[in-house]
């Protein structure tokens, strides 16, 4: 049967203004008024990188002073330049998801959400902001100031990654494993600016920072653990596991797929546009595999969940049971946000 638009409307709108009043009376770390401020401060700043990265695109027509990204991007071409098409596609699926985790916070009658938004909100503040600083001074043409507002917003990032690696995973994906990789990759995109035309036979030496957004993704699908804590590792050995986290895997290879298809499509050199497709493929198999790992570990939790009896038991079996019960409601408040949308 159908599911008729207005029905849908109504029980979004319904579902959102008993969880407001919902809010308030859970029990969570944070109080009410604390997490609405941050929620508040979160949702203005991320207003803010939208407006200033939709106007640094197209301030040309509105402002002749400044030179739009992508033209910016095109007129000086390094081993590390993106294709606009790809890069305007992360953007937009950034900005998609990490307004898809604010309103799941909205219509989730969880604390934890709300208390894990309040954690990190001085760091997402933070990265919405010199963001934007960083796309005013880049079309700008201050390529030595936007480098170290870059170089200062990763260090931001890498510290909310590190500090709070047990977030949710949409928050964590959305808005710090996604902003992550493009402080990261921003850094090199932007110095390769910095860096004087040189001749040809030097040019496939630029490459080597693409090896390094390689090394610095892999390290992201890899972990160990060492007492309750997932480590941080680089060095491969016997007590190597998969990882938990996809996003900056699949993000990096976005963006290097990005520089790859710009340097196809413009006739370059073999070894300008290899060398960044088969680390986009290396990446993005990488995504797969991790993505599919968790898909199988959460398909057994429901299965567990729902049999009642799988070894679960006590606390661990309420706790499966409740990721099992938050899964399908996110995924019908999902249906309901998709329907209401295609319909208006």
């Amino acid at each position: 049967m159908p599911i008729q638009p207005s029905v849908c409307r109504n029980q979004i709108v319904s579902m959102a203004k008993q969880n407001v009043c919902l809010i308030g009376q859970l029990p969570a770390k944070y109080g009410y008024r604390v997490s609405v401020t941050a929620f508040t401060l979160v949702a203005m700043t991320w207003a803010l990188s939208l407006f200033v990265s939709i106007y640094c695109t197209v301030c040309e027509a509105v402002d002749t002073r400044f030179t739009p990204v992508w033209d910016q991007n095109n007129l000086h071409s390094s081993a590390v330049t993106m294709d606009s098409v790809v890069g305007s596609f992360f953007w937009v699926a950034l900005f998609l998801f990490q307004l898809s985790c604010l309103v799941y916070a909205i219509l989730s009658v969880d604390p934890a959400y709300m208390d894990a938004i309040v954690d990190i909100t001085s760091h997402v503040g933070l990265f919405n902001v010199l963001h934007s600083a960083s796309l005013i001074l880049f079309v700008s043409s201050h390529f030595t100031w936007t480098e170290v507002v870059l170089v200062s917003n990763f260090a931001n990032m890498s510290v909310l990654y590190f500090r709070c690696s047990r977030l949710p995973w949409l928050i964590r994906s959305s808005l710090a494993s996604g902003p992550l990789a493009w402080a990261f990759f921003a850094v090199f995109w932007n110095g390769g600016f910095l860096i004087p035309q040189v001749a040809d036979k030097t040019r496939p030496a630029g490459s080597v920072f693409l090896w390094w957004i390689l090394c610095y993704g892999m390290s992201f699908a890899f972990t160990y653990k060492v007492g309750d804590k997932y480590v941080f590792r680089v060095v491969f050995g016997a007590s190597l596991t998969i990882g938990k986290d996809d996003a900056v895997c699949y993000s990096l290879s976005v963006l290097v797929a990005a520089v790859g298809l710009y340097h196809a499509r413009n006739n370059a050199q073999f070894y300008q546009w290899v060398p960044p497709i088969a680390i986009a493929a290396v990446l993005y198999a990488t995504f797969l595999v991790i993505f599919i790992s968790r898909w199988e570990s959460n398909e057994l939790r429901k299965q567990a969940a729902m049999g009642g009896a799988s070894g679960y038991g006590g606390e661990e079996g309420r706790q499966t049971r409740n990721d099992s019960y938050r899964l399908s409601r996110g995924v019908n408040i999902s249906r309901c946000c998709f329907m209401s949308v295609v319909v208006s």
